[in-house]
């Protein structure tokens, strides 16, 4: 009886913590004014650290990493081959950063996933105006408890979760004035979150980093 009312409480006292993680399962830290500190980025370095065990279910950098630079390459956002640690002239650059953790809770059968994304740009600093420091600009972290079963699949969203928060961030400060080589057929809006393809008559919105259609095309 004493094991029975024991594994009793535990339980109880396990479904609150559940329920605070995953109702919603992820919940987002962002600095309030962040998002001032990306307009006039052109280019950004794209760098994926997940840790072994999470590796171990089968989830790859390399294709986190393809998907990102999709993203970015979709508003027009350059891909660097290296990491930007100097301040060259009037370019506006950045390293992105998307690191992930996964940790097994021995008590029950569920892990415990941290996903940070981080924007870090060389500066300089106030007293110092020869040697550049990388500082993080701009960051989400997402924080879940999930199951074995879905984890690949919660990856992948709160992946696409924190990147749609970076891409609507970075959007609302730089309005979309040109077209990327890859979406010449797109005439934006002011916002650059609204675009009208020329052919088909197409509307998309920008919600959370994807292209929702909101406008049928002409067949």
């Amino acid at each position: 009886m004493v094991v029975v009312l024991k594994h009793f409480f535990l339980l109880i006292g396990v479904i609150p913590v559940l329920f605070i993680f995953t109702i919603p399962s992820v919940q987002a830290i962002k600095f309030a004014a962040q998002k001032e500190t990306l307009e006039g980025i052109e280019s950004i370095y794209v760098q994926i650290n997940i840790d072994q065990p999470l590796k171990n279910f089968g989830v790859t950098e390399e294709k986190i990493k393809t998907e990102v630079m999709h993203k970015l390459q979709e508003i027009g956002i350059r891909v660097l081959p290296k990491m930007v640690r100097k301040i060259s002239g009037s370019s506006m650059k950045g390293n992105l950063f998307v690191s992930y953790n996964l940790n097994e809770l021995h008590q029950i059968p569920f892990f415990a996933l941290h996903v940070e994304l981080a924007l870090l740009r060389p500066v300089y600093l106030h007293t110092n105006k020869k040697v550049p420091w990388l500082v993080t600009t701009w960051t989400g972290k997402h924080l879940a408890i999930i199951n074995r079963e879905k984890l690949q699949e919660n990856t992948d969203r709160i992946t696409r979760k924190l990147v749609g928060e970076f891409l609507n961030d970075y959007m609302t400060v730089n309005p979309v004035t040109f077209l990327p080589q890859t979406q010449d057929t797109y005439v934006y809006n002011s916002q650059g979150t609204v675009r009208h393809h020329k052919y088909t008559g197409r509307v998309e919105k920008l919600t959370n980093g994807e292209w929702q259609e909101i406008a049928p095309s002409i067949q």
